[in-house]
C-alpha cells in the first residue's frame, strides 16, 4: 500500500482499485480475502499508507527533473464503478420492518430454515407436504389453523430421490398444484447443466431470480455445496451460505435446507446437526424431527427462532405418505432424546430378567429411602446373583422393573459404612399421585 500511495498520488480509491487488481490480492488465502472484504479494512490500510507517504510521484518528478519520467497511476473512476464507500450509510437510510413469514412462526420468508432428523423419520414426506401446501395455497401441519395464503411457486432441489419414481406421488397425494412446482429435469439435461447448480454459482442465482419461488427446498445440503468447499471449515461454510442469505433477502425466497442428524449418543438440538455449526448460526429457524416413545407418533421441535419465540412442538403421524396433525406439546428435542436414551438402557426383549436380583434389591426397600451397599447384597445372596455382569449393568437391566414396583434406583451411589466409603444402590419410593 505504501508504494500505491506514492504512485497513486495519495488517492485512496485508486489505491484500493489497484490493490484488488494486483496478483498480491488475487493469491491471498480465503481468510485474508474475507478480512480484506470488511468495509473498513482496506480504507483504513490505505489511509495509513497515505499518512506514511512523504511525497507523491508527481513531487518526485518535480524534484528530480533529470530522472526517467515515471508514469504515475491515475485513477479513472467510471460512472458505474462500485466503491465500498457507496454502501456505507447512516441509520436513517434503514427502514424498520417486521419479519415476514412463509409459515407463521416457523419458516421466515427470505431466510434460511434448517430441517434435520435421523434417516427414516419422514423429512422428505414433510417437505413434499409443505411444497404442496405452498403451491396450492392450502394449509399444512406446520400452519396455524387460521392460515390463508395465495398459491406460490416452489423450487424443489432433491438430489437423493427421483421426482418421477417417488416425489411426484407424494406431491400428488398432498394435493400439490403441479404447475407451481419446478425441479431440474435430469432426463433432458444432456449437457449436465444441473451439476453447475451449486450455492453461490451464477447458475444457481440465475434460476432463483428467473423462477422467483416463494420456497426453495435443498435436500440434502451436501449435494449443492461447491466441490471445493470444506464443510468442516466454519469460514468456508459461512462464506458459501451467505450467498443464500443475500439472495433470499433480495428475492424473498425462503430456503429450507434438509440435512441428516449425527449419531452422537444423547446429543440434541445444535449438537445433532451433521454439517458445520455455521449452518445453525446462519439459519434463522431450526426444526428437529424425531420419533416419540410411541413409534407411530413423530415430532417437529422448533429449536431456534430468531424472529419469534420458540413455537410448541408439533406431534403428527404419517399415513399413506400424508402427514396428519395430532396435537402439540411443550416437550423439545432434548426431552425426547433423553427418553430414548433411558429406554435404550433397559433390557433387550430377548434378555431374561434376573428376578432374584430384583427381589434382593426390593427386600432392602423401606417406606421412603434405603442405602444398600453392593457388599451387603453379595454377603446375603452371593456373588452369583449379579450373573456375568457388573453391578451397574445389572441394575440398568432391571431398573425398569424396579420402577414398576414403585421405586427409583440409583446405581453406584457412594455411601459410608463404618466410616469407610463404599459403592451401592439408593432406593427411593416414588411418591403416589394425590387427587385434588
Amino acid at each position: 500500500m505504501n508504494y500505491l500511495a506514492f504512485y497513486a498520488n495519495r488517492d485512496a480509491c485508486a489505491m484500493i482499485e489497484a490493490f484488488k487488481a494486483s496478483p498480491h490480492y488475487q493469491t491471498k488465502d480465503p481468510a485474508h480475502i474475507k478480512k480484506a472484504q470488511r468495509p473498513d479494512y482496506l480504507l483504513r490500510t490505505a489511509q495509513k499508507a497515505i499518512d506514511d507517504c512523504s511525497r507523491t510521484a508527481a513531487d518526485k518528478m518535480l524534484v528530480s527533473p533529470t530522472a526517467p519520467a515515471a508514469t504515475p497511476y491515475v485513477s479513472k473512476p467510471e460512472q458505474d464503478s462500485p466503491c465500498i464507500l457507496d454502501i456505507i450509510a447512516p441509520l436513517t437510510n434503514f427502514k424498520e420492518c417486521e419479519a415476514k413469514w412463509l409459515v407463521e412462526g416457523l419458516i421466515p420468508a427470505g431466510q434460511i430454515t434448517v430441517l434435520a432428523s435421523d434417516g427414516g423419520v419422514g423429512k422428505t414426506t414433510l417437505t413434499c407436504s409443505l411444497a404442496a401446501a405452498i403451491s396450492s395455497g392450502t394449509r399444512c401441519i406446520l400452519d396455524p389453523t387460521d392460515v390463508a395464503r395465495e398459491p406460490q411457486k416452489v423450487l424443489l432441489l432433491n438430489a437423493e430421490d427421483s421426482i418421477r419414481a417417488k416425489l411426484a406421488k407424494k406431491l400428488r397425494l398432498n394435493h400439490a398444484t403441479k404447475e407451481n412446482i419446478l425441479a431440474p429435469d435430469t432426463t433432458a439435461d444432456k449437457a449436465h447443466l444441473e451439476s453447475s447448480m451449486k450455492i453461490g454459482s451464477p447458475e444457481f442465482e440465475q434460476v432463483i431470480r428467473h423462477v422467483r419461488p416463494a420456497l426453495c427446498i435443498i435436500d440434502p445440503l451436501q449435494s449443492y455445496i461447491p466441490p471445493h468447499t470444506n464443510m468442516s471449515s466454519r469460514a468456508e461454510m459461512r462464506q458459501c451460505l451467505q450467498h443464500l442469505t443475500a439472495l433470499g433477502e433480495d428475492t424473498g425466497c425462503a430456503f429450507v435446507i434438509v440435512c441428516h442428524s449425527n449419531k452422537r449418543k444423547g446429543a440434541s438440538g445444535r449438537n445433532r446437526i451433521s454439517e458445520s455449526s455455521d449452518l445453525w448460526d446462519l439459519a434463522r429457524s431450526v426444526l428437529m424431527m424425531g420419533f416419540t416413545d410411541d413409534s407411530n407418533v413423530r415430532y417437529i421441535s422448533n429449536e431456534k427462532n430468531n424472529y419469534a419465540a420458540l413455537q410448541p412442538t408439533i406431534l403428527f403421524s404419517i399415513n399413506d405418505d400424508i402427514p396428519c396433525y395430532i396435537g402439540e406439546t411443550n416437550l423439545k428435542d432434548a426431552d425426547y432424546i433423553a427418553i430414548a436414551t433411558m429406554r435404550s438402557v433397559h433390557r433387550k426383549p430377548d434378555e431374561p430378567i434376573n428376578q432374584a436380583l430384583i427381589d434382593a434389591v426390593l427386600s432392602y426397600a423401606s417406606d421412603d429411602i434405603a442405602k444398600v451397599p453392593y457388599q451387603l447384597i453379595a454377603a446375603d445372596y452371593g456373588e452369583q446373583i449379579w450373573g456375568t455382569k457388573r453391578p451397574k449393568s445389572a441394575i440398568d437391566a432391571i431398573q425398569h422393573a424396579i420402577n414398576l414396583a414403585g421405586y427409583t434406583v440409583q446405581a453406584n451411589y457412594t455411601m459410608k459404612i463404618k466410616g469407610k466409603s463404599t459403592k451401592g444402590i439408593l432406593l427411593s419410593r416414588i411418591p403416589a399421585a394425590t387427587e385434588e
